[in-house]
């Protein structure tokens, strides 16, 4: 299921926005487009290409907020020698270098392939282009030649450069939603690095009392999880990565000997309750300062979907866990329950839960705009694993924490739709039953589950 992108017929409402990105000089530049269109010309140019059976004319959508982001097609389909030229393009510069035109290019290609039955496609590049060229390579097509000075924009001549892909090479289940062949189309570690960094400092004043998880009986819970790991462990060393304000350290610091937390964000650290058995300290997940075997047990809470290398951050933990160590990490996002819910379109949901949950999960980067003034895309992009990828795969997460090393792995679905309202009206008891009925017809049940934690051990 597509978690990013969707193409759509176009309609009105599309053909408004296309005049507004054509008066955008760069977007212009790369498209090809001699000048600015009007609406008018818009809408003729749309009511032949759908008449001309040799085009294809293709709005594309953010699942996510139903939005129009940009447009996508094939030109001159020749059914008889069965090839089409593809292209692309995102209008709204927020969603440019996020993964969406990857993942609605990867559709085109299967429609193309799949059900035209297509043996080729092409697409034209300037050679001015270079996040074109980069974009085409990586979906896998080849440089197959170059028109020298065929083109002229920006007062001088320009080579234009043609890629090509057989049916034969195209692989497009590797680039379906959330899976690793989408990562490469979206923003690099420094730029999420970065995101997160001014995601968290524009937050650090009353962090925890806008968080969902600050609240009593999520402290409660989370303080019994803690007391138990303590007991499997000894309470030695306790690691907090991603430690923010201390959520972890406040609920943990009396259940083990010594803990450190580390964060990539100051501003947080600065928040954090001085304690004589707590030290914290700026770093990275990925690049922890400190020596092999030094820690019982290292905690991540609300932190995976942060990040933008599981892998290294997995095995980075697994370094400085001792031998019989345990890993536990929270408030994950399930790629089950986002993408469940991202496939419905605005204005869908029947039902109060139902809407209440897909503001939830759509509605996060407008959230955060309106009550901290963050920018939307810097919002997306500190989240990467939850709002471009859209959550994490839990046989993903298993996967690559045993690529690292650790030897016993579990996922943990937890707080299913509705929980908190379901909570209040019928009590802990009815949650409790119904959450483990729901457990216990996994994997059925899983895209009902919003979060997942994860536990994993290193061999003792």
């Amino acid at each position: 299921m597509s978690c990013l992108a969707r193409m759509v017929r176009v309609d009105e409402a599309h053909l408004d926005n296309v005049p507004r990105w054509m008066n955008d000089p760069e977007l212009r530049a790369s498209v090809g487009t001699a000048r600015p269109v009007t609406r008018a010309e818009q809408h003729e140019h749309c009511a032949h290409v759908v008449r001309d059976p040799t085009c294809l004319y293709l709005a594309v959508e953010d699942v996510a907020t139903g939005r129009h982001i940009g447009m996508v097609g094939l030109d001159d389909i020749d059914l008889i020698a069965r090839k089409a030229r593809a292209w692309i393009f995102i209008g709204e510069r927020d969603f440019r270098g996020t993964g969406h035109a990857r993942e609605a290019f990867v559709q085109l290609l299967r429609y193309a392939f799949e059900t035209l039955g297509l043996h080729r496609i092409c697409a034209v590049v300037f050679d001015f282009d270079e996040r074109a060229k980069r974009f085409f390579l990586k979906i896998g097509m080849r440089q197959e030649g170059r028109r020298r000075e065929a083109t002229y924009k920006m007062g001088q001549f320009w080579d234009e450069l043609d890629f090509g892909l057989l049916a034969s090479e195209c692989k497009p289940t590797e680039a379906s939603a959330g899976g690793r062949a989408a990562e490469d189309s979206g923003p690099t570690a420094a730029e999420v690095l970065e995101a997160n960094r001014v995601f968290h400092a524009r937050q650090s004043e009353g962090f925890l009392e806008t968080q969902p998880y600050g609240l009593p009986e999520n402290r409660a819970r989370v303080r019994a999880l803690m007391e138990g790991y303590a007991k499997r462990v000894g309470g030695g060393r306790l690691l907090d990565v991603g430690c923010g304000t201390g959520f972890v350290l406040d609920l943990a610091h009396d259940l083990f000997r010594e803990i450190e937390g580390i964060d990539a964000t100051q501003e947080m650290l600065d928040k954090v309750v001085s304690r004589p058995n707590v030290k914290v300290r700026v770093g990275l997940i990925e690049e922890l300062p400190f020596p092999d075997a030094s820690f019982d047990m290292i905690s991540a809470y609300g932190v995976l979907h942060h990040l933008h290398d599981l892998g290294r951050a997995f095995r980075e933990i697994r370094r400085v866990l001792r031998p019989g160590g345990l890993f536990y990490a929270d408030e994950s996002p399930s790629f089950d329950f986002f993408s469940n819910v991202r496939g419905m379109r605005p204005g869908q949901p029947e039902t109060e839960i139902a809407r209440r949950e897909y503001q939830s999960v759509v509605g996060d980067p407008t959230a955060y705009r309106e009550k901290f003034g963050l920018d939307e895309k810097v919002v997306r992009t500190a989240m990467y694993r939850g709002q471009i990828l859209g959550g994490l795969r839990a046989d993903e997460v298993s996967d690559a924490l045993r690529s690292a090393g650790f030897s016993k792995v579990a996922i943990i679905p937890r707080w299913f739709a509705g929980q908190g309202t379901f909570g209040k009206s019928h009590g802990d008891g009815a949650v409790a039953l119904v959450e483990t009925y729901l457990r216990s017809v996994l994997p059925l049940s899983r895209c009902l589950f919003k979060y997942v934690i994860v536990e994993a051990e290193t061999a003792g």
